[in-house]
């Protein structure tokens, strides 16, 4: 009953957060293709080179506006991670504390004593579930976030990091998924 209550914030928050960014973005201008292949909030003028050749005129300028979006925009990643960690944390405490008390009924732990590595293997399958989906997200956008914050600071592009970027980022979905199947394999 209290899920049902709960569950339509999971849908209400990300799609309210994901409507105002692009609603904000699309007035303000600063969506466009980015030098990295992307479309999304573009931290140049469009067309490319437009800001250094006076002859094109740009279509999209570069406002301090873009940084504003850009932060907030790769910021949400970051709290994404904190909030999967914590989340996981606590399904793990759950499972572990139902399994602690499942313990103390058990026939085979009063009498024979009891091995706690095989009793308790499905705390231990959600921790390890747990730690996967946070390896993915810091994966996926961990280069994305060490991306932006070196060119928002030195305003340089990095095509190192980039490339990363756009091998990762594709693959947050693949690795969700294999880490899905995980239990069927097992």
């Amino acid at each position: 009953h209290k899920m049902k209550k709960v569950e339509k914030w999971f849908h209400i928050v990300p799609c309210s957060l994901a409507l105002a960014y692009s609603i904000t973005a699309l007035c303000t201008n600063t969506f466009g293709p980015s030098p990295s292949g992307f479309c999304g909030l573009t931290f140049s003028g469009y067309p490319h080179g437009c800001e250094s050749n006076s002859e094109v005129e740009c279509t999209h300028k570069r406002e301090q506006f873009n940084r504003v979006l850009a932060v907030i925009g790769y910021l949400w990643p970051s709290l994404c991670i904190f909030y999967v960690s914590i989340i996981m944390f606590r399904v793990y405490r759950a499972v572990r504390d139902i399994e602690i008390n499942a313990e103390k009924y058990s026939f085979l732990a009063k009498f024979k004593g009891h091995n706690k590595k095989k009793t308790r293997k499905r705390s231990r399958r959600v921790m390890i579930q747990g730690i996967l989906y946070f390896v993915a997200m810091v994966l996926t956008w961990g280069f994305t976030f060490t991306f932006m914050m070196i060119l928002l600071i030195s305003k340089k592009f990095n095509q190192v990091i980039n490339t990363f970027v756009l091998v990762f980022n594709p693959l947050q979905g693949a690795f969700n998924f294999l880490i899905y199947l995980i239990p069927v394999f097992r």
